[in-house]
C-alpha cells in the first residue's frame, strides 16, 4: 500500500476514534453534572397526580391541597392530570411517585370513560419510567395529615 493511502486511512480511523472518544466522554460529563445536581437536592421527592383526588370525600376534586401539602413538605408536582381537564408537566425518571385515588377512581363516570383511559394511560406511562404508586391516603399520612382532620363536609348524593 502506498505510504500516502496508509497515512489518510490512519488519519480517518484516528478521527473516528477521537470523535467516539468526545462523544463517549460528552455521555459522562453529562451524567456526572446530572447526578451532582440531584446530589445537591437529596431532600427533593417529586410527585405526579393522577386523576381525582378526593381526600375528604365530599365528591370534590382535592388536588389543589394536596398540592398545596407536597410543596408545603419540600416536594415538587412534576405532573398533574386533573379529570377533565388539561395535563401539565411530565412523568420522568426523576419523578418519584405518582398519587392515585383508587377510591375516586371507582365513582361514576361523567364523561363516558375517557378520563379513566388518560387515567390508565397516565399510570403506564408512569410505570414505564420506574415510577411507584402511592395512595393518597398513604401520602397524607406521610405528610401528618390525616383526611378526617378537614372539617367534615356534608357527603353528596
Amino acid at each position: 500500500m502506498h505510504p500516502k493511502r496508509r497515512a489518510t486511512i490512519r488519519g480517518l480511523l484516528l478521527l473516528v476514534v477521537a470523535s467516539s472518544l468526545v462523544a463517549w466522554l460528552g455521555k459522562v460529563v453529562l451524567d456526572a453534572r446530572r447526578a451532582a445536581w440531584l446530589a445537591s437536592r437529596p431532600g427533593v421527592v417529586r410527585f405526579a397526580l393522577i386523576g381525582r383526588i378526593d381526600v375528604d370525600r365530599d365528591g370534590d376534586d382535592d388536588r389543589a391541597e394536596v398540592r398545596r401539602l407536597i410543596e408545603a413538605a419540600g416536594g415538587l408536582v412534576d405532573y398533574d392530570l386533573p379529570p377533565g381537564g388539561r395535563e401539565s408537566g411530565q412523568i420522568g425518571p426523576m419523578t418519584t411517585w405518582y398519587v392515585v385515588d383508587d377510591r375516586a377512581a371507582a365513582g361514576p363516570s361523567r364523561d363516558g370513560g375517557a378520563d379513566q383511559k388518560r387515567r390508565e394511560a397516565a399510570i403506564a406511562r408512569a410505570r414505564s419510567e420506574g415510577v411507584r404508586p402511592l395512595r393518597v391516603e398513604r401520602l397524607l399520612g406521610v405528610l401528618g395529615k390525616d383526611k378526617t382532620s378537614r372539617a367534615a363536609a356534608p357527603a353528596k348524593k
